[in-house]
């Protein structure tokens, strides 16, 4: 206790902070929290119960503008702003964990609820087993799709021939589905049915439609690759065909092998394409098969003429951006033209790919 001047009494009195059952109801409340703030509670005067902060020990002791009441004045001012961001703090704090505490029991008698529906279900999984199976035998697919959801749901699809009903109302659903898709849409279709045949693979039916639609789909993909086709597609080098077993290439000079690929030149090979002068011809082979060419030249000037000679031949490519060069992608064949300013060097490379993909 204090003992300082009250204004209200006109004299000397004990000042006290005072705490009562609303102390004691907002501790409880604020879980504790609202203990923070019992400092900040103000003195009161015991005899009146002022809660104005004494200022001085008696009328006279200090004028009534001195720089003890200012600095008293500050100190309260700064005393009542520590206290609103506290009472803000504890209300965020309460806040936080209230919403906490609420989630966490929805999420407790949420799981307590799934507990309650497993038990359940486990207890009477019998007469479930039997709604499941008069559905399957009045072929009511639907509703016993959602009943086997309650033995998916509870891993209990093991339970005597449920597994069975699993894949003959799976095999319903897929049918009845697969039954609505045009023909035309290849690519469903032979989803559908490739899981129909992994659920029965001795049905003869579900056998022929995969075939049936693998073949369309290989027909679709070579339709398309048919329509992104570059003009006169080669068929070799130089009058070499693509596929030519090197035995039968006698003027073919060994390079370097990595793998199952070789590289070769020939000698005297005419170094020009068009206007163009080259550094190199490499011819290479995969497994003793003609499958590839590599052409090497410099300066800026040789690849504008390459870059020509293409186009003319094989019409405009497909820009390599950001880097410099262009590209033939076709059904056999890949053409590639690329060009380094760095080191002024270019590459034209020919792939044939059905001997590429093969190896």
């Amino acid at each position: 206790m204090d003992f300082s001047y009250c204004p209200n009494c006109g004299k000397s009195t004990g000042h006290k902070r005072a705490l009562s059952w609303g102390t004691f109801f907002a501790v409880i409340i604020t879980f504790g929290f609202w203990i923070l703030m019992i400092p900040f509670y103000p003195k009161r005067c015991i005899v009146c119960g002022s809660s104005e902060s004494p200022k001085r020990t008696s009328p006279k002791e200090y004028p009534y503008n001195s720089s003890a009441t200012t600095i008293e004045h500050h100190t309260e001012h700064h005393y009542s702003l520590i206290k609103w961001i506290l009472i803000l703090l504890i209300l965020i704090a309460i806040i936080g964990f209230s919403v906490s505490f609420i989630e966490q029991r929805s999420k407790e008698k949420e799981r307590l609820e799934q507990q309650e529906k497993q038990a359940s279900f486990l207890n009477n999984i019998d007469q479930h087993y039997q709604k499941l199976l008069a559905l399957y035998k009045n072929n009511e697919i639907k509703p016993a799709a959602k009943q086997l959801r309650l033995f998916r749901k509870y891993r209990q699809l093991n339970y005597k021939d449920v597994l069975d009903i699993n894949r003959k109302v799976t095999i319903g659903i897929l049918e009845k589905r697969v039954r609505k898709i045009p023909v035309s849409k290849v690519s469903e279709n032979l989803e559908i049915y490739q899981r129909l045949s992994s659920l029965d693979p001795q049905n003869q039916r579900y056998k022929k439609k995969v075939a049936f639609y693998k073949a369309e789909f290989r027909e679709q993909e070579q339709q398309k690759e048919k329509r992104l086709a570059f003009q006169n597609e080669p068929d070799g080098f130089r009058g070499i065909k693509w596929g030519t077993n090197l035995s039968d290439l006698p003027d073919m000079q060994y390079l370097s092998s990595k793998r199952s690929a070789a590289l070769y030149t020939i000698k005297g090979d005419k170094m020009k394409i068009g206007d163009a002068d080259l550094d190199a011809v490499y011819y290479g082979f995969s497994k003793g098969r003609f499958f590839s060419v590599i052409i090497q030249f410099n300066s800026l000037p040789n690849y504008h003429i390459m870059k020509q000679t293409l186009f003319r031949k094989y019409g405009k490519g497909e820009s390599l951006s950001p880097a410099e060069g262009y590209k033939w992608p076709g059904p056999s064949v890949n053409i590639v033209l690329g060009y380094s300013k760095d080191s002024e060097k270019g590459r034209i490379w020919y792939l044939y790919k059905p001997i590429f993909d093969l190896d």
